[in-house]
């Protein structure tokens, strides 16, 4: 397990009662902080409303908005809009994977439940979703955005070889 990974799941379900509870959206961008060039306080903020798929309305998984904020932190902003074409590449296939790891990208259709309503809000917390389903999530979107980043960088070595 990577520390990305980790440090994700460290703040997504802390063992240490001095750990930052934090949600997908969060944890997931915490755990790439480092790696992205943004601080755990940016990150933090930037991930706040994506719980419950976003904003607990059921829509696409906070854990993967967090993964394509995170492609977009990693682009190089001098150099658009080619930049823009590869990120939207990358979030391309930020959804293929995460949809073939777990059969969809969609909060209510991932974890069986509706949260956009105080009865389903609730099923979620008394089945325990969040550690049931929610933490292959976070891992899921860590474990793709470091591979594609890693990728990408292997990519660019390779033309840089070629030249």
């Amino acid at each position: 397990m990577s520390s990305a990974v980790t440090k994700a799941l460290s703040h997504f379900e802390p063992h240490d009662p001095g750990t930052l509870k934090l949600n997908c959206g969060q944890a997931v961008l915490v755990g790439l902080a480092d790696r992205i060039g943004i601080d755990e306080k940016t990150a933090i903020g930037a991930g706040r409303p994506f719980a419950g798929g976003i904003g607990h309305q059921g829509n696409v998984c906070g854990a993967l908005i967090a993964g394509t904020i995170a492609l977009g932190f990693a682009t190089d902003a001098k150099a658009e809009p080619p930049n823009r074409q590869a990120a939207y590449k990358r979030t391309r296939e930020l959804f293929r994977r995460f949809s073939e790891r777990h059969g969809n990208v969609e909060c209510r259709l991932l974890i069986g439940i509706d949260p956009s309503t105080p009865e389903g809000e609730h099923e979620v917390h008394a089945r325990n979703i969040h550690h049931t389903h929610c933490t292959a999530f976070v891992r899921s979107a860590v474990e793709i955005v470091e591979d594609l980043l890693e990728e990408e960088l292997a990519d660019i070595r390779r033309k840089e070889a070629s030249r």
